[in-house]
This record gives C-alpha cells, sequence and structure tokens, in this order.
C-alpha cells in the first residue's frame, strides 16, 4: 500500500468511512462527514500531514502535497529499480512544480491503484515535455516511478 493511502487510511481507521480513488482533479474521496459528526478533527490532521482536504458535498476530496512525492517514490524504489525514463527525469528534482506534472503524477497512482496503466507513459512524456517548456519538472521523477512500478506488475 502507497505511503499516502496508508497515511490516510490511519486517520480513517474506525470511522466506518471507505477511500477510494477520486474521479475528478483530487486522488481520493471518502464519504467522512456521513459517517462522523466531527470530521473536521480528522481533516485538520490530514492537513496537517500535507494532504489538502476540500468538502463536496457530504464528501471530501484529498490531495496530496507534492512534499509527499519523495516518500511515494522511496517507496516504489523499495519494490522496484529506476527504469531509464525515471533516470533522466530524476535531474528535474528539486526544479518547480507545474499543475500539469502534479495531475500526472496523481493519475499515475490512481491508475497504479486501479490496475489501469492505459496510456500513461503517453502522458508522462506529454507532461514531462510541457514541463520542460515551463521550466518545472521537479515532480516528474515520481511519475517515472509510477511507471517503474506498473512495469513491474505487468511482466
Amino acid at each position: 500500500m502507497n505511503p499516502i493511502r496508508a497515511r490516510i487510511e490511519r486517520e480513517l481507521s474506525g470511522t466506518g468511512a471507505f477511500l477510494r480513488c477520486d474521479r475528478g482533479h483530487a486522488l481520493y474521496v471518502t464519504n467522512l462527514p456521513v459517517k462522523r459528526a466531527e470530521w473536521q478533527e480528522i481533516a485538520d490532521a490530514l492537513e496537517r500531514a500535507k494532504i489538502w482536504v476540500e468538502p463536496a458535498g457530504q464528501l471530501l476530496r484529498l490531495t496530496p502535497d507534492a512534499c509527499w512525492a519523495d516518500e511515494f517514490a522511496a517507496w516504489v524504489q523499495e519494490q522496484t529499480a529506476p527504469g531509464d525514463l525515471t533516470r533522466q527525469l530524476e535531474k528535474r528534482r528539486g526544479q518547480p512544480v507545474c499543475a500539469e506534472e502534479t495531475a500526472c503524477w496523481l493519475e499515475g497512482v490512481k491508475r497504479l491503484e486501479l490496475g489501469d496503466q492505459g496510456d500513461y507513459e503517453r502522458d508522462a512524456r506529454q507532461a514531462a515535455a510541457v514541463a520542460l517548456r515551463k521550466k518545472c519538472g521537479g515532480l516528474m521523477y515520481a511519475c517515472g516511478a509510477c511507471l517503474d512500478l506498473m512495469d513491474k506488475e505487468t511482466k
């Protein structure tokens, strides 16, 4: 289980709330407000952990901050070696982060959880090209890590 999901599940433990991949811009969605009247305390704990909480009706959308990318990539590296693309993208580490690469990383984590690689490699390469033009790319190594794990799981 990836470290982001593990952290969120620890906070939701005992609440009876579900945790699913979001179909929108967030990484996860939960029905915590329906299950627990005092849900704000848990949401505050998640925010302190740099997991942003966005109320959406009776649901909460949860999105990790970019600072989670290092822990996520380390988790992937415990399971598989970095591929060629990841080694190339690693050079951008420490650069500013743009919206396109953030969306690409979140999509990669979702695809890993759902077991659906789809055209993620194409998406990651397109996000890397945009990042290069915009002089950003600090999260692209995490996108590469998603690809590495997807490749391992398909072999």
